[in-house]
């Protein structure tokens, strides 16, 4: 329990002058308000001086006139004062030091706020059930200052300002007549009226309250407060004069048995805690607990075992549960406690702990703001005057619990490692080991104890890290760090050692304690974790992080020295299939032998990383020439061009593209320097594999564009800006519309007509191709719909579908659920698809295609000769037609060899059962070669180009109406 603050006990209302009111304004205010005393104070309300009743007995005795004294002049100064925070007890100390009866409090910038004087002490230090029954006997002052009635005053304010006393007791033959007063004589310095002729029994104070020597101080002290006095005259059995007792008497006597109360309470306290924890663990760990309770503030309440009501607290509880004082000694238990529900759980509680003596409980509190915070609560049943008390110290765990899961976290970990602990004496002596010391050291407890801790020493630190070891122990009482120490085979471990100095009840240092724990584990873990942070776990080699941490290094190096820097970044071709095909575990091993053939080939100052997936990234420094950038790129291309022995005898055909971007050409920063490699490794890809590329201004300028394309085109799919032309397709014999081509156009306000060339790629490339083509299909195969309500003759409309929407799991699902939500035939649509796109994934597209062939769909090769033409694919796939592309019909018949070639195609797809649509006819000349080999259909400009709908609409109304122009279908329904 602490000491009440002087803020919480001063008197706010404080009579003040300036310092230059005369004094005899000062007196007169005294005496109209009943006040001991007045301060002078400064335009800021800070206290320069006090003016009491002793400095006007001290005025009367000088016999100085007061007709022109001011405040100043007589004013005790400086006066005597204290913060607001200093607590009532030492205040009074203070004043009994200095000899004062009254104390101004200041605030932190010095001004006035208040008065303490001995009333203020007597008031809140008189709680009688802390004060056992003193008599007034006790404490009585019996060496009192008397004067017969006849006595001149000048004699008595003499006397009063000679000893420095409050009174002087009138006495006839020992028996109290009157009392004059340090009141009285405030009131007779106003006149100055102390002649030789005016006696005491003129001025004295009749009658004179007096008690007998037996009775209680307690008594005493109401009788006071009821008079509005200060002292009481003590009289024995005959009405004779015994003592004096005063208000400064009281206070002295409740202040000394306060301390000792509190003294009292805390060593109690103490000593419950202590009896508690006896028997909860062995003797290592007692001296943990005495130094853990001797540190940690715990909340104390004495609650009342018959109703619960709390009586009283102290201020730990307080600032634990966010509630005042007052607040907490108005409440029950059970409105903190979670774990006492009502009256009837708590008298069931308070008859097991008088029976058991003392109770140790896990619990909540609940706070002010309603949170619960975890308690562990120590009771101790008390009876004092026939009644029965509950102490109940009750500790925040909720630091102990985050303690304890870390501590099992650190046990899960470290394999659960155990600490090892060791108490030494005050002289540094092992007095006691626990069997986790003896498991990590080696040494037993007998050979041990009674010597030094510094058996352990490694020899690794010198005596300036011992120095500054004790240094902290020594000041701060605790040491936490990391040591090396020797086990007794002579092995030297890293541990983690605390070490706390534990202190008796009278402040003496008794025991030091180190707990420590072999951290060897916890190293090594941590060097793993520092690799993994840096390294690739598959391969081994540096990751992104250690790359850019190595170029931003680099830099700063080839900045300083003038050097040169290649950044080279590469990935695998074709990986994906790879792992489609043969499984993960094959890709996984293939990245490891080409992490093996990386490393091979660099030298010792390249650093070749993996920066996810399939790409690798290789840093040059110190490069004397860009071109030996170029020289590695090639040595790397040809190693990678090399079969790749994988397990099971699979082996592989694995090439590689490589962007390469050079500092200072390139950038300055490691991020410019690997997106600038990025760009131009797309650029080497883009330009047919197999090849390296350096970065380029255009390279950036086009990367950039792509970006903007992709944005622009996400929006433009989201907000249906795009559209679908169809170029019309017709058969060469009747030249007839028997079909069309659906393609996808892209116009904007800022930049007109995007051509598909710019934009086809970007959404293949970021994926956004799935989404525009399932949105074109639909696209059309409405539109396809809508024609045929509108009476026109059954068409073909050919839709292009790319690599990557053969990729899609769904695809045949997603095309079947189109057909069935527009209603359009599926025999009238045909799927274009590309030579390239079969190649790259031939196994997967059959599949898919056959299904589609399956459900009536017509199937075409687009592009066909373009790539790499294979007779044996068109032989096993289910198509239907195949398209000659543009690029052979475009010199025809200028060109021969291009003539040879679309004769051939033509010849072939007749001789495989295949219809045959030349695209890219423009001239008369090209129109009549083609039907001269007789081949089947035809679409380009000679007739028209991709129009809208409603301009394909007018084509078709301009055909003739010819009955039979259903023979001329492209291909008849199923």
């Amino acid at each position: 329990m602490s000491a009440p603050l002087l803020k919480e006990i001063l008197t706010a209302v404080v009579e003040t002058v300036t310092d230059d009111t005369p004094i005899q304004k000062v007196l007169a205010i005294m005496e109209q308000s009943q006040i001991s005393c007045i301060v002078a104070t400064d335009q800021q309300n800070r206290p320069l001086g006090i003016f009491t009743e002793q400095d006007a007995i001290r005025l009367m005795a000088d016999e100085h006139p007061i007709k022109d004294l001011c405040m100043g002049e007589v004013m005790s100064s400086p006066p005597l004062t204290a913060g607001e925070e200093v607590d009532f007890l030492d205040a009074y100390r203070l004043m009994t030091r200095k000899s004062y009866r009254h104390l101004l409090v200041i605030d932190k910038a010095g001004c006035l706020i208040g008065l303490v004087s001995e009333a203020d002490f007597l008031h809140h230090m008189g709680m009688e059930y802390l004060v056992e029954l003193k008599t007034v006997d006790s404490i009585m002052s019996r060496q009192v200052v008397t004067l017969e009635p006849s006595a001149p005053l000048v004699k008595a304010v003499s006397l009063m300002a000679q000893h420095h006393i409050s009174c002087i007791v009138i006495c006839k033959e020992q028996y109290p007549l009157g009392i004059l007063t340090e009141r009285d004589i405030v009131h007779l310095a106003q006149t100055m009226d102390q002649n030789g002729k005016v006696t005491v029994e003129k001025v004295m104070r009749t009658p004179v309250i007096s008690c007998h020597p037996d009775l209680p101080m307690q008594e005493a002290a109401r009788i006071m407060e009821k008079q509005c006095i200060r002292r009481v005259a003590v009289t024995d059995g005959d009405g004779k004069l015994a003592g004096l007792i005063t208000r400064h008497d009281l206070v002295k006597a409740l202040q000394g048995r306060y301390v000792e109360y509190l003294h009292e309470t805390l060593a109690r306290t103490n000593r419950d805690l202590v009896k508690t924890r006896s028997n909860l663990k062995e003797a290592q760990q007692k001296v943990f607990l005495l130094s853990l309770i001797e540190q940690i503030d715990d909340a104390i309440y004495i609650i009342e075992s018959k109703s619960g009501r709390i009586l009283e607290i102290n201020d730990r509880a307080c600032s634990m549960l966010n509630y005042s004082r007052d607040e907490l000694c108005s409440m029950m238990v059970w409105e903190i406690s979670t774990g006492i529900s009502n009256a009837e759980k708590w008298k069931v509680i308070q008859d097991r702990l008088k029976a058991e003596g003392s109770l140790t409980l896990r619990t909540t509190h609940r706070k002010r703001d309603g949170t619960l915070v975890p308690i562990e609560v120590n009771a101790k049943h008390l009876r004092h005057e026939m009644t029965d008390y509950s102490l109940a110290v009750a500790r925040d765990i909720t630091e102990r619990d985050k303690l304890m899961t870390r501590q099992r976290l650190y046990a899960t970990l470290f394999e659960n490692t155990r600490e090892g602990v060791m108490v030494t004496d005050k002289e540094g002596i092992l007095c006691m080991v626990n069997r986790a010391f003896t498991e990590l050291t080696g040494y037993s407890e007998s050979e041990v104890l009674g010597i030094t801790p510094s058996i352990l020493q490694s020899g690794k630190h010198d005596h300036h890290f011992y120095s500054k070891l004790w240094d902290s122990l020594t000041t701060t009482g605790h040491w936490q760090g990391e040591i090396w120490n020797r086990r007794k085979n002579g092995e030297i471990f890293p541990e983690l050692l605390s070490i706390s100095s534990v202190h008796g009840d009278q402040g003496d240092l008794r025991f030091y304690v180190g707990v420590f724990s072999d951290i060897s584990q916890l190293k090594q873990t941590e060097a793993k974790l520092e690799y993994l942070a840096h390294h690739d776990p598959l391969t081994h080699l540096a990751n992104r992080r250690l790359l850019m941490s190595q170029l931003e290094y680099g830099l700063k190096t080839a900045g300083r020295n003038h050097e040169m820097m290649a950044l080279l970044v590469l990935d695998l071709d074709r990986f994906k299939d790879i792992n489609d095909s043969y499984g993960h575990l094959i890709g996984d091993h293939l990245l490891q032998l080409v992490a093996q053939r990386l490393s091979k080939r660099l030298r010792e100052s390249d650093l070749v990383t993996r920066l996810g997936g399939d790409e690798f990234a290789i840093l040059m420094q110190g490069l004397l020439n860009p071109g030996d950038a170029a020289i590695l790129a090639s040595e790397i291309i040809q190693a990678f061009n090399e079969p790749w022995q994988l397990p099971e005898g699979l082996e592989l055909q694995v090439g590689t593209s490589i962007g390469i971007s050079l500092y200072p050409d390139h950038g300055d920063s490691p991020e410019t320097l690997l997106q600038h490699a990025d760009t131009a490794l797309y650029k080497a890809k883009n330009e047919g594999r197999g090849r390296f590329c350096y970065f380029s201004e255009e390279l950036t300028l086009a990367a950039h564009l792509r970006i903007e394309i992709h944005n622009n085109l996400r929006h433009a799919l989201a907000e249906e800006k795009l559209s679908v032309f169809y170029q019309p397709q017709l058969d060469f014999h009747s030249g007839r519309i028997i079909g069309a081509e659906a393609l996808l156009r892209w116009h904007t306000p800022d930049h007109g007509h995007i051509p598909p060339s710019q934009f086809i790629p970007v959404a293949e490339e970021t994926g956004l191709i799935n989404q525009i083509g399932d949105w074109v299909l639909h696209e059309a195969c409405t539109q396809g719909k809508a024609w045929l309500e509108d009476g026109f003759p059954p068409l073909s409309l050919a839709v292009n579908l790319s690599v990557h929407q053969l990729r899609q799991g769904d695809l045949v699902e997603k095309i079947t659920r189109i057909l069935k939500e527009t209603g359009y035939p599926a025999g009238q649509l045909s799927l274009e698809v590309t030579e390239s796109a079969l190649m790259e994934r031939e196994t997967e597209a059959g599949s898919i295609l056959y299904q589609l062939r399956e459900r009536g769909l017509h199937l075409s090769i687009d592009d066909f000769g373009t790539g790499y033409s294979s007779l044996a694919y068109l032989q096993r796939l289910p198509l239907d037609e195949l398209k000659i592309d543009k690029s052979f019909v475009d010199e025809i018949p200028y060109k021969k060899d291009d003539m040879e070639i679309t004769t051939t195609i033509i010849s072939m797809a007749k001789n495989l059962g295949l219809s045959v649509l030349a695209e890219g006819v423009e001239t008369i000349e090209q129109h009549r070669f083609l039907q001269r080999q007789d081949c089947d259909f035809f679409q380009g400009y000679l007739f028209s180009p991709a129009v809208s709908a409603s301009e394909f609409k007018h084509l078709l109304e301009r055909e003739p109406d010819d009955p039979a122009s259903t023979v001329n279908r492209r291909w008849n329904p199923l």
